[in-house]
């Protein structure tokens, strides 16, 4: 007999998905911002990183959202994959300017 039924698994795993899958994607999207805005639209970089900040806080509860609204925490995982590896990928490549 098992402690946990596959009902508190599948919840479990989409909590967690929820919760530290969003954080990371919020992180990641505030860390990258900052890289972009400045060399696309010309703001300074404290105002980047403020917006970025902002914003995460917006990313994080969509992300929660869409956890436990997808069809299946399998297809939620995939588009956190697709999300966070372009994030992930540009934040390797883009450099931090000299302060």
């Amino acid at each position: 007999m098992s402690i946990l039924s596959a009902g508190t698994c599948k919840l479990l795993g989409r909590s967690l998905l929820a919760i530290l899958g969003g954080y990371g994607l919020a992180a990641l999207f505030a860390a990258a911002l900052p890289l972009w805005l400045p060399q696309i639209s010309g703001m300074s970089r404290a105002d980047a990183a403020l917006i970025g900040m902002m914003l995460s806080f917006l990313i994080f509860a969509l992300w929660i959202l869409f956890a436990f609204a997808a069809r299946s925490g399998t297809r939620a995982l995939m588009l956190h994959l697709l999300l966070s590896a372009p994030l992930l990928l540009s934040l390797m490549l883009l450099e931090a300017p000299a302060p």
